[in-house]
Order: C-alpha cells, then sequence, then structure tokens
C-alpha cells in the first residue's frame, strides 16, 4: 500500500512525465497508453506547462559576455543578426522586428546566437548561405548532433566545429545552461 502511494506521488509529477515523453521512444504514446486516463490528461497538461515556462527562460538570453570577448577578439565581429537592443554585441544589429533571416549579411563578419527551437534549422541554412555569399558567420548553438538542422546545415558546410567545453551560463549567469554548445564557424567561400 506504501509503495502504491509512492508511485502514485512519482507518475503525478510533471517532471517524471517530462521524462517520459523526452524519451524518443515514448513520447506521449506511453502515458497516452498507459496510465489510467484520469492521471493522463493531467499529467500531460502539467508537462505542457513546465516546457512552456523552461522555453520562456530559453527565449532571448544573451551570450555571456567573457564568452563573446574571447570569440570577438579571434573573429572582429561587425554584425549581431539576433539581438535585442538590450543585448546586442555589434554595432550593427538586428532585433526580431528587423528579421535577420531576411536580411543580407553581405561581407560581414558575423556573431549568430539565435533563439533556439523550431527556427534553428533556419538560422543554421542563413549561416551556411551567407557564408556562400561573402560573410564570415560564427554560429553559437546547442550541440544537438543527432538533429536534421545539424547535419543538413552544419557537419561538412562549416569549415570548423568547436565543442564547448562544459555548459554555458546565459542570461544572469547563475544558472548553467541545460545543454552542452557548439561553435560551428563558416568562413566565406573564395571565389575563383
Amino acid at each position: 500500500m506504501v509503495l502504491d502511494d509512492y508511485y502514485m506521488k512519482t507518475d503525478m509529477s510533471p517532471v517524471y512525465a517530462a521524462a517520459l515523453i523526452l524519451n524518443p521512444r515514448n513520447r506521449t504514446r506511453y502515458i497516452e497508453t498507459h496510465w489510467p486516463r484520469k492521471w493522463a490528461k493531467p499529467a500531460l497538461v502539467k508537462v505542457k506547462k513546465l516546457w512552456e515556462q523552461y522555453r520562456g527562460e530559453l527565449k532571448d538570453l544573451p551570450t555571456p559576455p567573457a564568452f563573446f570577448h574571447t570569440l570577438n577578439e579571434e573573429f572582429h565581429f561587425t554584425l549581431d543578426p539576433c539581438a535585442t537592443i538590450q543585448n546586442a554585441k555589434c554595432r550593427k544589429f538586428y532585433t526580431q522586428q528587423d528579421n535577420g533571416l531576411l536580411q543580407d549579411w553581405g561581407t560581414h563578419r558575423v556573431f549568430c546566437n539565435p533563439p533556439y527551437g523550431k527556427w534553428m534549422r533556419d538560422w543554421a541554412r542563413k549561416c551556411f548561405e551567407a557564408s556562400q555569399g561573402g560573410a564570415l558567420v560564427v554560429l553559437l548553438a546547442h550541440s544537438r548532433t543527432d538533429t536534421r538542422w545539424f547535419h543538413d546545415w552544419v557537419y561538412g558546410n562549416a569549415t570548423e566545429l568547436r565543442f564547448v567545453r562544459g555548459r554555458l551560463k546565459f542570461g544572469d549567469g547563475k544558472q548553467s545552461a541545460p545543454f552542452p554548445s557548439l561553435i560551428s564557424v563558416f568562413t566565406p567561400r573564395t571565389k575563383c
């Protein structure tokens, strides 16, 4: 009886449900199939709220200043296409309203720390294509080497890949990112 109470409390935890959903073999199917309906629906609602809270915390996180400074010393950036007025790293920058994906990056030296999420593929593609047009682009992204965007636009296209040791501390610098980070360098295509 005590164990049943323990398991019920564990099953009702949004963290436990989130762990099940994050398992690629399970997703929501496991919960929908194996949990009583009266548990499944509230658990999925709680996971959705947990995800929205977590995702909101990851949006528009500024690059750690010391990390940017080290890269800037090497690359001398002239454009930040994923900025807010408060966190722009370069004199020339684009905000969400400007939509850096639609802008011509020309021959700028670009530091790109895009919002992570569903648009990551578009940003990785833009980084590669801008380098083909003459820009030097340094992309800071979450190290998700199992994703389509990584294989389609970064792996084999970036001139250099650097895996960041440890976890970066975004935002206020008090909390480590929940993911590893990757630097992808796209050098301009040389003209024959």
